[in-house]
């Protein structure tokens, strides 16, 4: 849940907020001078996405003969049945101002993708929004993607999901970094493609704009666009069981034998912890939630989680939890991660983890 927050750190008082936000609406007003969407407007239109739903009850809020979607509390939980025939499963959890759920076929492959807008709360204002994607592919399976940043509301979708001449689907992802009280807010813009159950990284030029566009406070700092630039939210073709030959290990989560480190230390790990997944807790202590692979590898926990059982049951989780993780111990499983978004040019995690239950 902490994913959704923000990506600036909020002051604690009234007053102070009210400075804050008027100085990041004051650099977002710079950012809108030459904002890249005005260039892409021009060679593209708003993706039509038709409304289902809302989250604006409590229990079903949704029903077809493929969905089920139901918000209990804040969970918005979405259930997939008939195609594949065990069937998916997908939670989001939706901040009090609630959410929007459409549906179009983004990946021009004939299937429904599921889209999900989740405004965000806190200081980053308008750049705090959540978009979530569920792409499907052949065989009926969820393939998730997510942003957070600025996704605005217009009569027919999402002015910043775009359908270009040919038909395809783009997002444009524009996202603040910083803060405004120590050295100022940045902004990036990305641009990614929607095709083949796949949401892909697009860099170079499009419609006289260079991509990765970057500006704001930090935009002639080399080491920061150094590490901004290594940003990718793309997916894994959602169609392709090539990539399972690319898992590094296998582990079992939960374990007796935790494996801690000191934030920031590399971690050793022993042949008797070689079973293990564990949260690192002296990191959760210092506020860096981390993951500690079986081969030493430690990163901060995923923006999305998703775990497939050898059933063929499929589970997606948007901001996964310690829990979430935890819930995983009596599994063995293969572990690839995909990705890499941050919060800043030194806070960096997986996109996504998928866990593979092997037999």
């Amino acid at each position: 849940m902490w994913r959704l927050l923000l990506r600036f750190i909020c002051f604690p008082i009234g007053i102070s907020m009210m400075l804050m936000l008027s100085s990041v609406h004051a650099q977002s007003s710079q950012f809108n001078d030459h904002d890249p969407l005005q260039a892409i407007e021009q060679k593209s239109e708003v993706f039509p996405l038709a409304r289902i739903a809302e989250c604006d009850r409590q229990g079903v809020i949704y029903q077809s003969d493929d969905l089920d979607i139901t918000l209990a509390g804040s969970v918005l939980r979405i259930d997939g049945h008939g195609v594949p025939a065990h069937g998916w499963e997908t939670n989001a959890t939706v901040t009090g101002i609630g959410c929007e759920i459409f549906q179009a076929d983004l990946d021009g492959s004939g299937r429904q993708s599921l889209v999900i807008r989740i405004p965000g709360i806190g200081s980053s204002g308008s750049y705090g929004t959540r978009l979530a994607v569920l792409l499907f592919d052949s065989l009926g399976r969820p393939v998730p993607w997510s942003a957070t940043g600025r996704f605005d509301i217009v009569d027919n979708g999402i002015r910043q999901v775009r359908r270009m001449s040919n038909g395809q689907g783009i997002v444009l992802h524009s996202f603040a970094l910083g803060h405004p009280a120590w050295g100022g807010v940045s902004y990036d813009s990305e641009l990614y493609e929607v095709i083949d159950s796949s949401v892909r990284l697009m860099e170079g030029s499009y419609a006289g704009e260079q991509f990765p566009y970057i500006t704001g406070a930090r935009s002639s700092d080399k080491q920061f666009l150094e590490s901004i630039r290594s940003i990718n939210l793309s997916t894994e073709a959602g169609s392709s069981e090539s990539t399972l030959s690319g898992t590094r290990l296998f582990v079992r989560f939960g374990s007796a034998t935790a494996v801690t480190q000191g934030a920031g230390k590399p971690a050793t790990v022993s042949p008797e912890q070689g079973a293990n997944l564990m949260i690192d807790a002296t990191a959760v202590a210092n506020s860096q939630q981390q993951v500690i692979l079986s081969d030493g590898t430690k990163f901060e926990i995923p923006d999305i989680l998703v775990v497939d059982s050898v059933s063929g049951f499929r589970k997606v989780i948007f901001s996964p939890e310690d829990a979430d993780l935890r819930a995983l111990e009596k599994g063995k499983y293969s572990i690839r991660d995909i990705g890499k978004d941050c919060f800043d040019s030194d806070d960096c995690h997986p996109n996504i983890l998928r866990a593979i239950e092997q037999k």
